[in-house]
């Protein structure tokens, strides 16, 4: 059950992060997308490793992390456009700094509350 709940937050973050990569990343001399995603996880899984026992111990520290590691990967005003589709021209602005915010602190939650869950199993990104 926690091997499958762990494979989900992985597959999850790693379609977001390539998303994210794909959408923030210059096209001009930059890394490919699945370069970027490889490179996230791999610095990701190093600072969980790392870092462990804080990260159990501290949620606020958990949920700082993900944050550092997502500024650094996600447009989050493109993301959030994206996702809210036809609605972003009908919404105000304030609707859609809310919505974002949101969406930001759930991400955030999510990753954070599995980040611990991370024992070394390989995680593989594809092209």
């Amino acid at each position: 059950m926690q091997r499958n709940r762990i494979t989900a937050l992985w597959r999850q973050a790693t379609l977001i992060l390539a998303v994210s990569a794909a959408l923030v990343v210059p096209a001009q001399a930059a890394p490919a997308p699945d370069e970027v995603v490889r490179n996230a996880v791999e610095r990701m899984t190093q600072r969980i490793d790392n870092e462990r026992e804080r990260l159990k111990e501290d949620a606020a520290y958990a949920r700082r992390v993900i944050n550092e590691e997502l500024d650094a990967l996600v447009d989050f005003r493109r993301v959030t456009r994206l996702v809210m589709g036809d609605h972003f021209q009908n919404a105000s602005a304030e609707q859609r700094r809310e919505f974002m915010r949101r969406f930001r602190t759930s991400l955030v939650q999510t990753f954070s509350t599995g980040i611990t869950l991370y024992e070394g199993q390989p995680i593989r990104v594809l092209p």
